[in-house]
């Protein structure tokens, strides 16, 4: 590890052992060049209190950890956070570490590229490719973050986590478990230092074996538990899936968190991976549960959601929670057990309602395969939200105005909502495009996608043969009479474009 830094010179800075005594004083900033120079700033965190306050750690370029054991940079202590504990500003210039492994043989608690980052503690300007797995049980809780497992009060920005985590089939935390693709467990300090995640993405798939009942279990596609502080500008691309079969009531899985608490706050962030929780989950394709005055705006979900209580955007809130301008846009939300699933969210614990800027798909299949969902008062009509249908999503790249460029987004018509570049629309979401050879009239058409079945024949649209009638669905094309996949099918009637 190199040390570079400008200074004053006006007395004596000690380095603690990198190249020795340094004249000066000024934050020193230390570049990481090699896999042994991680391994060495890793060593130096978890063995010395407090190393790293006030200074800089660099990468000068992309750097391979090979798949070797990683032990995580910083370790907690259940009576003090802040022992050996990153707390100075680890800023990755736009670089990437790869071959990150953490398979733990050993009780760790804290699993991630790093362990835990305290107060000042910051990460940015990072992607991180690898994996996690949690083969044993840990000594007390369990975190685990792509990059972060636990962030008490500190800050990532700009990082990108391509981590996949996967946890064995009876690994047991003490009390609970927090997984999150990019942080574990986003945590305000008691110290008043607020945690903030932004401009961030999660990219990995992640899933969780089957644990034993009792504690409280809190996976996200992005943050497993967001416990107070702020997510913005962020989103998560990756699968969450529950295997557990155990009885456990307190089990939330979400495409973006797992759990929000503590007037945590999450704006302008989207997620994209399918949800699978367990018969005993609440799963929800932006939140698994929102408690204590929390707040989603502004955001939206477009992966399959299955849980015992489900909902397109949460699988339940609090009487103090808000969700806000939030758009479901879900091909299909199931419940696994005996309670419900809703468009946007599940019942809240007193039945309180929802904002009706609130959308949902129109073409959204519940339990039944059906797009018709209950909606015996008003209180359940704004759990579902107000119908969008295929059209309206497609033709106004805003969603009704609930995505704009005053909060971050890249809009554009005929794609969703995105940083930096819209988001091409999923299979579900996409025009059925027609083609009828040797017809004049109608001969390009677009499918109202609200039912199973379609027989195409009935498309000819005065063809006097159906023999060279064919359709295209998200790239694929069909001759009639034939039948699109499950839950892409599409119906009469047909519209012109």
């Amino acid at each position: 590890m190199k040390v570079s830094f400008t200074a004053d010179i006006t007395g004596t800075v000690s380095a603690d052992g990198y190249n020795g005594g340094v004249t000066g004083t000024a934050t020193l900033s230390y570049l990481a060049v090699n896999k042994a120079d991680m391994f060495a700033f890793a060593d130096k965190v978890n063995t010395a209190d407090n190393l790293f306050a006030g200074t800089t750690v660099e990468l000068a370029n992309d750097i391979d950890l090979e798949n070797d054991a990683w032990t995580p940079i910083g370790t907690s202590n259940v009576s003090n956070n802040a022992k050996n504990s990153f707390q100075g500003v680890f800023d990755g210039k736009g670089y990437t570490i790869s071959g990150l492994n953490v398979s733990s043989a050993k009780q760790l608690s804290d699993v991630g590229l790093f362990g835990t980052i305290y107060h000042t503690g910051t990460v940015k300007n990072l992607t991180v490719d690898g994996s996690l797995q949690a083969n044993v049980s840990p000594i007390g809780e369990l975190y685990m973050g792509g990059i972060v497992a636990f962030n008490d009060g500190g800050t990532v920005q700009n990082c990108a986590s391509n981590v996949t985590i996967t946890v064995a089939d009876n690994v047991n935390s003490g009390s609970n478990t927090s997984i999150g693709g990019l942080v574990g467990w986003n945590v305000f300090s008691d110290a008043g230092f607020v945690p903030l995640i932004e401009n961030c993405s999660a990219h990995g798939d992640i899933t969780v074996g089957d644990t034993a009942g009792g504690r409280s279990v809190a996976v996200g596609g992005l943050v497993g538990l967001s416990d107070g502080g702020t997510i913005q500008n962020s989103f998560a691309a990756g699968t969450v899936k529950s295997n557990c079969d155990s009885d456990a009531s307190s089990r939330y899985f979400g495409g973006l968190i797992g759990r929000g608490a503590n007037m945590g706050e999450v704006e302008n962030c989207y997620a994209t991976g399918d949800v699978t929780g367990d018969q005993y989950t609440h799963a929800g394709g932006i939140a698994g549960i929102l408690d204590s005055s929390c707040s989603l705006t502004s955001c939206y979900a477009t992966g399959e959601v299955i849980g015992n209580r489900a909902g397109g955007i949460a699988g339940g809130y609090a009487a103090s929670d808000s969700i806000y301008k939030c758009i479901a846009l879900n091909p299909s939300v199931e419940r696994s057990g005996s309670d419900e699933a809703r468009r946007v969210a599940y019942i809240s614990v007193n039945g309180e309602l929802l904002s009706s800027e609130n959308a949902a798909y129109s073409g959204m299949l519940n339990s039944d395969d059906t797009t018709v969902w209950d909606v015996p008062n008003d209180i359940e009509g704004q759990r579902n939200g107000a119908d969008m249908t295929r059209v309206e999503i497609c033709s106004d790249g805003t969603l009704g105005g609930r995505f704009t460029a005053a909060g971050g987004w890249t809009t554009e018509n005929g794609k969703l909502p995105g940083f930096g570049a819209a988001v091409d629309m999923p299979p579900h979401l996409k025009a059925v495009k027609v083609e009828i050879t040797g017809v004049t009239a109608n001969s390009n058409l677009i499918y109202s996608q609200t039912a199973k079945d379609v027989d195409a024949t009935q498309a000819s649209a005065g063809a006097a043969s159906t023999a060279n009638l064919s359709y295209e669905y998200a790239g694929a094309r069909f001759t009639a009479p034939t039948r699109l996949p499950p839950r892409t099918r599409a119906t009469i009637p047909v519209r012109s474009r």
